[in-house]
């Protein structure tokens, strides 16, 4: 068992060794994050999955791929901050959050307001939130709680996807099903520091 302060040098010190971090705080399986990672041989993806399997999954694909660049972390994304304080990242791409509908369950929703506000505030300067939900109202709650978080540093973009994207197992089934999908992006408008 690793202590808490462990766990946080050895995640630091992996990801340091990187130009850019991409983080997805619900990885699943990790099969567009792998595709992605075999590309980008340069940017760190860190993915945090709480269920077992789907940690297990990724992290047998990216031993598979032979992939270095790949961090898994199984866990709950809120239990995953408390470990990492004072950590950025380029990228987080919240994509298909589990609605977790029930009152009982609303700690474990990871477009709640806190946990927005959470990976906002982790966004380097011009950093990026993508979200994608197949749930308007998820969708309308996700737009309403980012624009509270965001506090005017950070606009949303009307962004257009690119023809070829990869996209994710659940995005695939919503896509041949017909489903709609939100989509927005979150960017940190903090310029650069430029002092040394």
């Amino acid at each position: 068992m690793h202590s808490t302060k462990t766990v946080a040098r050895e995640i630091a010190e992996k990801l340091n060794k990187f130009e850019k971090i991409y983080l997805n705080p619900v990885a699943g399986s990790g099969s567009c994050d792998i595709e992605l990672a075999k590309k980008f041989k340069k940017v760190a993806f860190l993915l945090v999955e709480k269920k077992f399997k789907r940690a297990f999954k990724a992290a047998s694909k990216a031993e598979k791929f032979g992939l270095t660049n790949v961090l898994v972390v199984r866990g709950k994304f809120e239990q995953f901050l408390d470990v990492v304080r004072g950590f950025t990242c380029d990228c987080i791409n919240l994509l298909f959050p589990d609605p977790w509908p029930k009152e009982r369950w609303k700690e474990n929703r990871l477009y709640a307001y806190s946990t927005l506000r959470d990976m906002i505030s982790i966004l380097k300067p011009r950093g990026n939130l993508l979200v994608k939900t197949d749930s308007w109202l998820i969708f309308a709650e996700i737009l309403v709680s980012s624009a509270i978080a965001s506090k005017n540093k950070y606009y949303r973009l009307p962004y257009k996807e690119p023809i070829k994207v990869l996209r994710s197992d659940f995005e695939k089934k919503f896509l041949a099903k017909k489903q709609s999908i939100g989509f927005f992006v979150v960017k940190n408008t903090t310029p650069f520091s430029t002092s040394f």
